[in-house]
């Protein structure tokens, strides 16, 4: 995954399947991501 945070939007793309087109998430939206992957990752390993 490639990350471009400009000014008022996140802009990803995944670098392993160039055929998607990338897409533009709002800062609020990438802010809820992170913390949900956080939260998950830290879920799974105290699971382990």
């Amino acid at each position: 995954m490639e990350i471009a945070v400009p000014e008022q939007a996140v802009h990803v793309r995944d670098s392993k399947d160039v055929q998607r087109p990338p897409f533009t998430v709002g800062r609020e939206g990438r802010a809820c991501f992170v913390g949900f992957a956080s939260a998950q990752l830290a879920s799974a390993t105290r699971s382990t």
